[in-house]
């Protein structure tokens, strides 16, 4: 493979290709002094020359992140998952590792620094956050990440003919894998059009890809084994700012669809509430409902996050923020699928119920008192392509320089990028306008000839 190109051939090509002030900004970013460029695929992956080693660490990569780091970068178990998070007495989950809390907060200064600057070139809203935020992963593939759990339960409840007992499958694959989804590091944004795909270990085949920038929008499809079922859908993330808090949601539509043509669609999904993000402890916990209904025997599966206190005649029970319960039942006719109940005893839209489900997300989790899922299982192995198309996010020199610890190429790679996506976005916008234009003065032509 031929190593990368030379600063001045990379100076020469990025000079020659610019028309506005705006890609003058981005040449400028992708010009500044590189690295003597070498191929990090033709260094030995433990080198014992330190020189080779920097040289890995700071060169540009011609090629993308190979498979076996991609691997290494994955946790399949709940322990792994776990490592920096503290479960309190109160079920709440407390971040603890003090190497990241102290990185994150120089990246606030830095951030704060930056914003400073900004406001004196008035160019806020251009502002690009810095690499160090972020982990050196996309979203795209941290959902994909996300998903292995659910999609090696939906091949369980594919070879299944009962539409509840696929309920339940289903209901308890999404569950367990909430525990892996634990994440303090953000993950980059993707760019528009950028994909990733995966298998995993028994033939499940995962496509991704982001189809909106700005609001942010990401869609899936997933095949089973054999095409046993299909599961696909969209998620647009917001979060909503509460002072020292706030609200994550993924605002999840998805359909899953088995060969037999049962249907389960999900319906809502809970949403995660942190605290402590400017300041104080850094706190998580899930809240809100989780739910699912099918096109069978028109059951519902709905399971409550953060019950809270739970009254009785025989008086009342404290439970804590990682407890779950829930029910499968048939709905009362007609009744809306959306709740505000916050626990089983409030939910008025029960007709007949046919199991409880009970237990915690981050230990176990049970059907009629019957185990159905613990931490012990470990989460299945994910593959990524070995040839991934070249919209892949494995391409991204961010992520990329992120990999090689080396923040200042990252940063400026991030800032590039940022830069391409928002002057895109303002060509699509110019577009749109002028096609409605087009469109307008075709309507008034026809009705003066009219």
């Amino acid at each position: 493979m031929k190593n990368a190109k030379t600063e001045g051939e990379i100076k020469a090509y990025s000079l020659s290709h610019f028309e506005s002030k705006e890609d003058e900004k981005l040449g400028k970013l992708l010009t500044l002094p590189f690295a003597q460029p070498v191929s990090y695929l033709t260094v030995k992956e433990d080198p014992k020359d330190h020189d080779d080693y920097e040289k890995l660490k700071l060169a540009p990569c011609p090629f993308h992140l190979n498979e076996e780091e991609l691997h290494n970068m994955l946790r399949h178990t709940a322990a792994e998952t776990m490592a920096g998070w503290l479960v309190l007495k109160d079920g709440a989950l407390k971040f603890n590792d003090e190497k990241v809390l102290a990185k994150n907060r120089k990246v606030v200064y830095d951030v704060l620094k930056k914003f400073a600057k900004s406001i004196f070139h008035s160019d806020v809203v251009g502002m690009s956050l810095p690499a160090k935020m972020h982990t050196c992963r996309s979203f795209t593939e941290k959902y994909a990440d996300d998903l292995r759990s659910e999609l090696y339960a939906f091949e369980r409840a594919a070879k299944l003919s009962d539409p509840i007992e696929r309920l339940k499958i289903v209901t308890i694959g999404v569950l367990s894998g909430f525990v892996h989804t634990l994440e303090m590091e953000k993950p980059l944004n993707p760019m528009l059009g950028e994909t990733c795909q995966a298998t995993l270990e028994n033939g499940t085949k995962i496509y991704i890809e982001q189809i909106s920038h700005h609001p942010p929008m990401t869609s899936f499809i997933c095949y089973g084994p054999k095409e046993s079922f299909k599961f696909y859908g969209r998620v647009n993330p917001t979060i909503n700012f509460h002072g020292n808090n706030l609200d994550a949601c993924g605002n999840n539509i998805a359909t899953l669809v088995f060969k037999d043509g049962h249907k389960i669609y999900l319906e809502e999904f809970p949403y995660m509430k942190c605290n402590g993000i400017l300041t104080g402890a850094v706190k998580i916990n899930w809240k809100g409902q989780l739910v699912f209904s099918e096109n069978r025997k028109k059951a519902v599966s709905r399971t409550f996050f953060d019950i809270g206190v739970k009254k009785s005649l025989f008086g009342s029970k404290d439970h804590t923020l990682e407890e779950l319960e829930g029910m499968i039942y048939y709905p009362t006719k007609g009744a809306p699928i959306k709740s505000k109940a916050k626990r089983i005893s409030e939910q008025t839209d029960v007709q007949e119920e046919i199991c409880r489900l009970s237990g915690s997300w981050l230990k176990e989790i049970l059907i009629n008192d019957i185990t159905y899922w613990t931490t012990e299982k470990p989460a299945p192995v994910l593959r990524y392509s070995p040839s991934p198309l070249p919209s892949d996010w494995r391409f991204r020199e961010d992520a990329i320089w992120l990999r090689r610890n080396n923040y200042e190429m990252a940063d400026r790679w991030k800032d590039a990028i940022e830069i391409r996506q928002r002057k895109d976005r303002k060509c699509r916008e110019l577009a749109a306008k002028n096609a409605k234009q087009i469109v307008c003065q075709s309507f008034c032509l026809l009705q003066f000839i009219s």
